[in-house]
């Protein structure tokens, strides 16, 4: 769909285009961004077309969390997590890196900012744990995915923090969601590349040239799996 996009507006059929856009938001979650689709991105701003876009993603899914409380539910909760987190980095290198910090204030920015980063990941657990289903842009909203992606990311730069929960997690429910193709390959990527930066050795397998642990069984195997 995205490349009958890319075409239609490479032919001047703007109604095409602009009439597609609300059902693939409302029907799949669909959106147009740097990160995931530059170069219709970079399109719809040469035909000077992103208010309109804007305004018909926004309407589209305005529509689908209007008749899915569920999913508004955990946008919003996914949004006031991302807000958290950034509240809390900011509050952190305000003062880790300036004339005032000294042990007992580094240590305990370090604490806090753990806590912040683990009570954000227990939010994601509980949701996958009771709704059998892994957060995704698909269901809940542009941005849902990266940002549990920054949050894991957040969770495992801590050192010697236990990744095990996180690891089932992504085991148990990710692997899920992306057979479904409601998420691509990067948060196994971001845990493989985390993990065998600190540690030495990778899960997944979608590092090249790194050590496979195989203690723990996987339900999904990259390209670099051996």
């Amino acid at each position: 769909m995205e490349k009958l996009l890319i075409a239609s507006l490479q032919n001047n059929d703007t109604t095409f285009f602009l009439h597609c856009l609300p059902d693939l938001k409302y029907k799949y979650g669909f959106t147009i961004s740097v990160e995931s689709t530059l170069e219709l991105y970079n399109m719809v701003n040469r035909k000077n077309l992103i208010d309109k876009v804007n305004i018909l993603l926004k309407d589209a899914q305005s529509q689908y969390f209007k008749n899915n409380t569920q999913a508004y539910s955990l946008y919003n909760i996914m949004n006031k997590a991302f807000d958290l987190d950034q509240k809390y980095r900011d509050y952190y290198a305000l003062f880790r890196f300036n004339e005032w910090n000294n042990d007992l204030i580094n240590k305990s920015l370090d604490s806090m900012l753990y806590q912040v980063d683990l009570i954000n990941f227990l939010i994601i657990e509980q949701y996958c744990t009771l709704h059998n289903g892994f957060i995704n842009n698909f269901d809940f909203g542009n941005g849902s995915y990266e940002r549990v992606q920054l949050i894991f990311a957040h969770v495992l730069r801590h050192k010697n923090s236990d990744y095990t929960k996180m690891f089932e997690l992504l085991n148990n429910y990710a692997v899920k969601a992306y057979r479904e193709n409601k998420i691509s390959s990067d948060i196994f990527r971001l845990l493989d590349a985390l993990i065998f930066k600190e540690y030495g050795f990778q899960y997944f397998g979608f590092v090249e040239n790194a050590q496979v642990n195989k203690n723990l069984i996987v339900n999904i195997k990259g390209p670099y799996y051996k």
